[in-house]
């Protein structure tokens, strides 16, 4: 009788044991995200499904595809389990990216929009349906490599050296509709001179991918370079070890001639690339992640708050998010193209901006 009431109370413990399991429970997978760190309020456009996205980015060692795969993986950590974002290396830069959003080859991309939104890129007109969902601060700016054998050759450090002295140099820059490319193109406009002019007394212009420049000014292939870049650029660092080659910015009439086409003053720190021994002015491009339009904006708001409510995990990743403010978020000079309606809504909830779209101060 005694092991029949032992037996009992053994089996009682494990069924109440197996009931208090049984009380609690994960989530279900389509509640699995950010909790509401800023927002006011709840709001019904937070995506609870999963979603599948593309984000275009250009190639592996790129500083663009590094800090896409940061950005991609922190966003999956807080959409609902099941969504996916694939990074699609189809961009040549961050210039034209937009027009790979419009023609549906992607969902997501970084944008550059200085030339694309405004006046077109490559006999395309400007964008018509691309939206922002957040501006940053770049990192980026407009520099000129020479490699030293041909310095030694000339004594000449720039492109407007060449121009000027209609030397039958070989330069090299990314892709068309590459943020490098841009640069390239408006370095000319700016000094007067026409890529065909260029090559009428025997110059030539390259353009490939940033990698394949590097190797380039390596093996003396190419003599200058120009190129929009960010001091966590690989290739960039890998040239400076590898080679001795000499880094110089752009002189002045050329940084006021690429803001006046819609670029931002910007700064090449001193020690970038153990090249540069104090401050020295630049000029970049204002860069967006952008989307399109059409993107519904249960999507386009999620994205937006998540990047917000966890903006200090975004930016102990990614260098030209750190010190980010609101103002530099919701400025549509940096965007260039205008702000999605998703994203407007979190930034009206949160208090950044008004009824009417203005800027009205940091979230409380």
């Amino acid at each position: 009788m005694k092991k029949f009431f032992a037996l009992i109370l053994v089996l009682a413990t494990i069924l109440s044991f197996a009931a208090g399991c049984g009380g609690t429970s994960d989530p279900p997978a389509e509640s699995k995200g950010s909790e509401s760190s800023g927002s006011a309020v709840d709001n019904p456009l937070w995506l609870t499904s999963p979603v599948s996205l593309k984000y275009a980015t250009q190639g592996a060692g790129t500083s663009n595809y590094t800090n896409a795969a940061t950005k991609i993986n922190l966003l999956l950590k807080y959409l609902p389990s099941g969504s996916s974002i694939t990074q699609e290396t189809i961009s040549t830069g961050n210039s034209s990216v937009g027009y790979l959003i419009e023609a549906g080859s992607c969902d997501l991309g970084d944008g550059e929009n200085a030339s694309a939104a405004t006046v077109g890129l490559e006999s395309r007109g400007p964008y018509t349906n691309i939206s922002a969902l957040w501006g940053v601060k770049t990192m980026d700016f407009v520099m000129m490599i020479t490699t030293k054998k041909f310095n030694d050759k000339t004594g000449y450090t720039s492109i407007r050296e060449v121009l000027e002295n209609k030397y039958p140099a070989v330069l090299c820059c990314e892709d068309v509709g590459s943020s490098d490319y841009t640069c390239m193109k408006y370095t000319f406009e700016i000094l007067g001179y026409t890529f065909e002019e260029f090559e009428s007394w025997g110059g030539r212009i390259v353009t490939t991918s940033g990698d394949a420049c590097c190797e380039m000014l390596q093996d003396n292939q190419a003599d200058m370079m120009i190129g929009h870049c960010s001091e966590e650029s690989s290739s960039i660092a890998e040239l400076a070890i590898s080679t001795d080659v000499i880094m110089t910015s752009i002189d002045d009439e050329l940084i006021q001639g690429f803001i006046d086409r819609g670029f931002g003053n910007a700064t090449i720190h001193a020690g970038a690339f153990d090249r540069f021994e104090e401050d020295t002015p630049s000029a970049a491009i204002g860069a967006s992640f952008i989307c399109s339009t059409d993107l519904d904006e249960a999507t386009a708001y999620t994205l937006t708050r998540i990047f917000c409510e966890h903006l200090d995990e975004f930016a102990e990743e990614i260098p030209s998010i750190r010190g980010l403010t609101y103002k530099e978020i919701v400025d549509t000079s940096v965007t260039v193209v205008p702000l999605h309606p998703g994203a407007v809504q979190y930034y009206q909830e949160i208090g950044v901006l008004d009824n009417a779209g203005t800027y009205v101060g940091e979230p409380a």
